[in-house]
């Protein structure tokens, strides 16, 4: 709403000025916030009026990998979006933001769960229009880089949009496995997080009769990291929703 006392308008241009300057430091051209009115009141304004008006329910918690969000960038999101934004992976993370693919734990955890990863594009598009926006063209699509991965590990091709697909399709990839990683592996709290984010039981100890279950089956019960398996076998499996035990055998 409109109009009111000198306070609200001052209060209104200050909100303004905050959502034109951050719309510029997310990498939106100045002229083109101009052009939807975003650096003025009334557009300032609204975004928080149709937030109201519509509950903010829009439920949506972001986090980054290889890319940072500035304070004035974070607050915008939050305030005036009602985005959550948080610094570390947690389950109910609904979008990943990432400008290319890489093997960071955060990525690997979205792809474990089904998150949508999406380019920073998406937030420039979401404070454009002052609300969430579909996030479809927005997936991240990184043809060099997935190519030079499959050829890393050996596959004739290499999809991430494929891979969070067959997460949500198949449902979690260490659903009914537990993992037992020894001291000496390193990266073993990245580790966890992978086992926990693809529905795993993470195991401080190895079981009794532990070596009996590692070795029985084509899809063993209980995974020994270090010991019966080297632990490029969660990492890779991680990225491709794809267990390949034989490869991975120590």
């Amino acid at each position: 709403r409109l109009g009111g006392g000198g306070g609200g308008e001052a209060e209104a241009e200050a909100e303004a000025a905050e959502a034109v300057a951050a719309a510029a430091a997310i990498g939106v051209k100045a002229a083109a916030a101009a052009a939807i009115g975003v650096k003025n009141e009334v557009a300032a304004v609204g975004v928080k009026e149709q937030a109201r008006t519509t509950g903010r329910s829009w439920s949506l918690c972001l986090t980054t990998t290889g890319i940072e969000l500035g304070t004035r960038q974070r607050r915008v999101l939050q305030k005036i979006l009602g985005f959550k934004v948080v610094d570390d992976w947690q389950l109910g993370v609904t979008h990943l933001v990432a400008d290319t693919f890489r093997r960071t734990t955060k990525l690997m955890c979205a792809i474990c769960t089904g998150t949508r990863i999406v380019v920073p594009a998406f937030l420039d598009a979401c404070l454009l229009e002052g609300r969430l926006v579909d996030d479809t063209p927005f997936l991240l699509r990184d043809a060099l880089c997935e190519a030079a991965f499959a050829k890393k590990q050996g596959f004739f091709e290499y999809s991430l949009t494929e891979a969070v697909a067959r997460s949500r399709v198949q449902g979690p990839l260490l659903d009914g496995l537990s993992v037992h990683v020894d001291a000496a592996v390193p990266g073993k709290k990245e580790l966890q997080l992978l086992v926990e984010a693809a529905g795993g039981q993470w195991l401080r100890r190895p079981p009794p009769n532990a070596e009996v279950s590692a070795s029985s089956g084509p899809r063993p019960s209980v995974l020994l990291i270090g010991r019966t398996f080297d632990a490029e076998l969660l990492r890779e499996a991680a990225c491709t929703q794809i267990l390949r035990f034989e490869r991975y055998r120590c």
